[in-house]
């Protein structure tokens, strides 16, 4: 037995269900498991032309007709038998080299009809040299070549230092064209925001775009980080809510932003001992924290807001107050209170 599945799993009983088997090889590897015909039960009918049909599948019918030659030649090279010359470095110099001898339609004595072959069924043997043979120094090195085909490029012309066949400076376009149908697909790049690409106030030494994790500082970080990004992506935006906004620990935050020597770490630092001051109860140093209570304390604002219902029915959105410590899924749900209609009105401090 060859097939994975079916070794070292002989069963005195092997229950099969052969009608989904795609192929012999399939209808195999069930059977094989059993070690009796006595022990085997076939669950309801299967197609028998996968196992009567003969070989459809010509790779395999050719495999099989190779081993049944290389077969031979080791037999006749036992009792020594073997023609001179019957030999070869590789297998199918081998098989093509014993055919000449024995001729093309020479077929074993033991061969199985199924796969024997004759004029009307030709057997041929693909002999062409993929590769030479090269006997490697210990001291040489040998560069594997690309099987990637590079396209049919135009040769570099070389010029002199001081020759310029465009005295304004701008390429031309090409005047021979270029094969590129064999050419390998480009990688796709990511942009890089750089200064250029910045609003003039965020062109700064960003010497410093991440933070150190310090005492269960995940949250602390996140909102630090989001804010920056904010920062610096869309500077007019962020200046615009800043000046609206209420909370002095925000301000601070914003300031030590504009700085030219930012340090994120320090500003992370400053940002959890104002909310430990604020509320002791809620951020403590060294404790984990909730991001939306960050949020919800340093983002105050006197602009009108919208509170917007994501759900199509509004009796359906449910909100979760936010200073419950909930253990259970019970204790959760019975927390929940039902939203009425849109509202707008100022921030609540």
């Amino acid at each position: 037995m060859t097939d994975y599945a079916s070794q070292g799993k002989t069963r005195p009983c092997n229950v099969v269900d052969l009608n989904n088997s795609r192929d012999f090889r399939a209808v195999y590897t069930s059977l094989s498991q059993g070690s009796s015909a006595a022990g085997t039960l076939i669950f309801q009918g299967f197609n028998s032309d996968i196992i009567t049909g003969g070989l459809k599948n010509g790779g395999y019918r050719q495999e099989l007709r190779e081993l049944e030659l290389l077969d031979e030649i080791t037999h006749l090279r036992y009792l020594g038998q073997l023609p001179a010359g019957a030999t070869g470095e590789t297998r199918s110099s081998v098989l093509k080299n014993f055919r000449m001898q024995k001729g093309v339609h020479y077929l074993p004595s033991n061969i199985h009809p199924a796969i024997a072959w004759s004029s009307g069924e030709p057997f041929t043997i693909d002999d062409k040299q993929k590769f030479t043979w090269k006997i490697i120094s210990a001291g040489e090195k040998v560069k594997a070549q690309s099987s990637y085909t590079r396209g049919n490029f135009q040769p570099v012309i070389q010029l002199k230092a001081t020759e310029n066949t465009n005295p304004f400076g701008k390429r031309k376009a090409p005047n021979t064209s270029t094969n590129f149908t064999d050419l390998e697909p480009l990688c796709k790049k990511q942009k890089v925001i750089s200064d250029v690409d910045m609003n003039p106030g965020t062109q700064q030494q960003l010497h410093k775009k991440s933070l150190v994790w310090s005492e269960n500082s995940c949250s602390y970080d996140c909102v630090i980080m989001l804010l920056y990004h904010l920062f610096l992506n869309d500077r007019e935006y962020f200046d615009y809510e800043s000046a609206h906004n209420t909370s002095l620990i925000y301000g601070d935050l914003a300031d030590a932003f504009r700085s030219s020597n930012i340090d994120l770490d320090r500003s992370r630092n400053i940002l959890r001992d104002a909310l430990s001051d604020l509320r002791p109860d809620k951020f403590q140093i060294g404790e984990y924290a909730s991001v939306e209570e960050i949020i919800y304390h340093i983002l105050q604002t006197d602009l009108p807001f919208i509170k917007m219902n994501p759900a199509k029915s509004e009796e359906n959105f449910l909100t979760l107050d936010p200073d419950l410590e909930a253990w259970s899924t019970s204790q959760l749900s019975l927390n929940f209170e039902q939203l009425g209609p849109w509202s707008r009105g100022p921030a609540q401090g």
